[in-house]
């Protein structure tokens, strides 16, 4: 299951699991939006390829319209997920400091 939330600094979260049965849930909330998106992954626990196909498609798009995606925080599992299909080459992602 993914929560989907809206931060009070106008972030999105999404926590839990990005799976193929979340991708038109996502999609469609992503499709809503018309200005750069900021999505706070901290709380993802898995994200699969369909969930990458998703957030590569709001990439294009944005990228597109003269706007940005940009992927702050992921957990450990999505930041290796992002790093292995060298998505962290072309996607705008913020990584959590060290304490």
């Amino acid at each position: 299951m993914l929560d989907i939330t809206q931060l009070e600094n106008g972030d999105i979260a999404l926590t839990g699991r990005f799976d193929a049965s979340q991708t038109e849930k996502v999609k469609a909330m992503l499709e809503d939006l018309d200005a750069d998106i900021r999505l706070e992954l901290s709380g993802m626990e898995y994200i699969s390829s369909a969930g990458l196909g998703v957030l590569i498609g709001a990439h294009s798009r944005l990228d597109k319209e003269g706007k940005s995606l940009t992927l702050l925080h992921p957990s450990k599992h999505a930041m290796t997920i992002f790093r292995l299909s060298h998505l962290d080459r072309v996607l705008h992602i913020v990584e959590a400091q060290e304490p």
